[in-house]
């Protein structure tokens, strides 16, 4: 099994430009955690590297509506990566193509992206990618939307 760091990596669950998220595996804790591993080609670029440690600052927000950071770190080779809880469910974007979500539930949704935004601004950090992909509906509940991918 591959791994980065101390955590087996199970399979990837999502890729950009610049940085590839798998879902891990903490041994130690025995628990599923989500990994975004920066491309080894910008892990010694130092404005990935500040873009990474921007989104590390997220583990000091602990809100239900966000997701919660644990660590940033780098790999035996040098790879950059982060490690976030593992948010299980489907985006909001993937509920809305699949059906028409009504407006109780819509504005339920808002209601926590809204509080969760406000937990994150009052530390001065800010989301510079929020859309329906980036807020998780967990187990497909509008009540536990959880906004993720601050990078």
């Amino acid at each position: 099994m591959k791994k980065i760091g101390k955590y087996d990596l199970i399979r990837e669950i999502g890729h950009g430009a610049t940085a590839t998220v798998y879902l891990g595996n903490d041994p130690f804790a025995q628990r599923d955690v989500a990994i975004k591993a920066l491309n080894l080609r910008f892990s010694g670029n130092s404005d990935y590297l500040d873009l990474m440690k921007r989104e590390e600052q997220m583990r000091n927000i602990i809100h239900d509506a966000v997701v919660r950071y644990s660590e940033c770190s780098r790999s035996d080779t040098g790879q950059v990566f982060l490690v976030m809880d593992h948010i299980e469910g489907p985006s909001l974007n993937q509920v809305m193509l699949e059906r028409r979500l009504g407006d109780r539930d819509l504005m339920i949704v808002a209601h926590r992206v809204l509080e969760g935004l406000a937990a994150t601004h009052r530390l001065g950090i800010v989301h510079r990618d929020l859309s329906p992909d980036n807020i998780i509906l967990r187990d497909g509940k509008p009540d536990r939307a959880t906004i993720i991918d601050f990078g």
